[in-house]
């Protein structure tokens, strides 16, 4: 099995131009990547069950995303050419608009995409984003579910000592609401007007600009509040956290135990949930006393249903088999779990992934199946 990556600012693994290395330097180096190159066209056409290496293409969220960490995972495997992943050639990009994802991968762009219940819906009821697209039930269908997995939660960061203590507070203030351009952005906007009432550009000033921009723009003081999703702990708030002591914003108790109209209608999309964060898994410069409520989502990986069964069944079963030694380095791993992966919407099943259960005498609900 091999892993690709398709990250278009990808640094080529790390050498420089031939001007800035000698002669002899640049001939070993070119030795080396040759090497690599062989034997990486060796391995992705050794034989397997099916014959040759088969290559599934797969796409998942932005580079450093919590769903772009979990289904990277998929492509790890302990057994190496003789476990679950022989003779799968598996090629991970990055991408970003979840919905043209599907919907491209639907129509055989890709074979596994990054997926929500939400959309999910919409694409099955030809409504929301996928309105103007006629095909998108018909499309819907040619997508079967491997599993879903807690996508993330929303973290509001505002720096300790700044006088925000609760989201009302962000009045007036500048908020970086996530990656421009991204359903996350959106959602975080939803999010704070739902809680609050407090309407983006006339009570507050949403602030467009990258991530990385973004990190700086805060830790100087120039943004007041921070804002993005991720399985806790999310690296970068822990990254936010090492810099500046920090408290994370989120619901009243008393509002989190009787949520207003505005959360409700929010938290009915199925792809949404209310969620809670334990600061104590932060450092201590994560100044909060109590848990954190706060906006939860769903993700799913799903494959074009006319994929191959074998290699479906061999990327399921390889991530499940593996999940527990993966938890012990990575602790946002740890909400993944065999037990939710049918916490979701109810959707056919790709027959790779049902074979697996199947195997595994994993009880399937009802709806799950495959056919809807």
């Amino acid at each position: 099995m091999t892993l690709a990556t398709d990250l278009p600012s990808r640094r080529r693994s790390g050498v420089r131009p031939a001007s800035l290395l000698s002669t002899d330097m640049w001939t070993i180096r070119a030795r080396r990547l040759t090497r690599s190159i062989l034997a990486a066209a060796m391995i992705a056409f050794l034989p397997s069950e099916s014959g040759l290496a088969e290559t599934v293409r797969m796409v998942t969220g932005p580079p450093g995303s919590s769903v772009n960490l979990v289904m990277t995972s998929l492509a790890t495997s302990p057994t190496g050419l003789h476990g679950p992943l022989a003779g799968i050639d598996l090629v991970v990009i990055a991408g970003g608009n979840t919905a043209r994802q599907m919907v491209e991968t639907a129509r055989g762009g890709h074979d596994i995409v990054l997926a929500t219940p939400g959309f999910l819906q919409q694409m099955m009821d030809g409504g929301g984003v996928f309105g103007r697209l006629p095909e998108a039930p018909a499309l819907s269908r040619n997508l079967g579910l491997l599993f879903w997995f807690p996508g993330g939660a929303w973290h509001v960061a505002v720096r300790a000592g700044s006088g925000i203590d609760r989201l009302s507070d962000l009045r007036g203030r500048r908020v970086w609401p996530g990656r421009p351009r991204s359903d996350e952005r959106d959602l975080a906007i939803a999010w704070i007007r739902a809680v609050t009432g407090l309407v983006p550009g006339d009570d507050f000033v949403v602030v467009r600009s990258e991530p990385r921009e973004a990190q700086k723009a805060f830790l100087s003081g120039d943004i007041d509040a921070w804002v993005s999703v991720g399985i806790p702990p999310f690296r970068e708030v822990a990254g936010l956290a090492r810099s500046s002591p920090i408290r994370l914003l989120g619901l009243e108790p008393d509002d989190a135990a009787s949520p207003n109209e505005a959360v409700l209608a929010l938290n009915s999309d199925p792809g949404l949930r209310l969620e809670t964060i334990d600061p104590g898994i932060y450092s201590r410069r994560v100044v909060n006393d109590g848990p954190v409520h706060t906006l939860g989502t769903i993700a799913g990986v799903m494959a074009r249903m006319d994929v191959a069964e074998q290699p479906v069944y061999g990327i399921t079963r390889s991530f499940w088999e593996i999940i527990g030694t993966q938890q012990q380095v990575a602790p946002y791993l740890r909400r993944v779990s065999l037990d939710g992966a049918f916490d979701g919407l109810a959707v056919s099943l790709h027959p790779g992934a049902l074979r697996y259960y199947r195997e595994i005498g994993l009880e399937i609900p009802k709806g799950f199946a495959v056919g809807r």
